[in-house]
């Protein structure tokens, strides 16, 4: 992943921040659950600076344990929906 970041074939995006008022320090809303398949991620991050058009998200969620874990998603995984607005 480094290589075509590093090239500028690809844009990452921290997916940090939750709709709602003040920013937490750790991610509260979105949570992170394992299963066979690996990670389930479920929540909204908002908002997420040129996340409309990253290929690689770095989403923090809320673990099982109440940790704060880091994953990282592609931008066409099933399930994500992202909107862009001009700032």
């Amino acid at each position: 992943m480094l290589g075509p970041l590093s090239a500028g074939e690809s844009v990452l995006a921290f997916a940090h921040y939750e709709p709602g008022p003040g920013r937490a320090p750790q991610a509260c809303e979105v949570t992170a659950s394992s299963g066979e398949g690996g990670w389930t991620l479920s929540g909204t991050k908002e908002p997420v600076p040129h996340g409309a058009r990253a290929d690689v998200l770095v989403v923090s969620a809320l673990l099982p344990d109440g940790g704060t874990g880091l994953f990282l998603v592609a931008g066409d995984a099933a399930g994500l929906t992202r909107t862009g607005y001009a700032t």
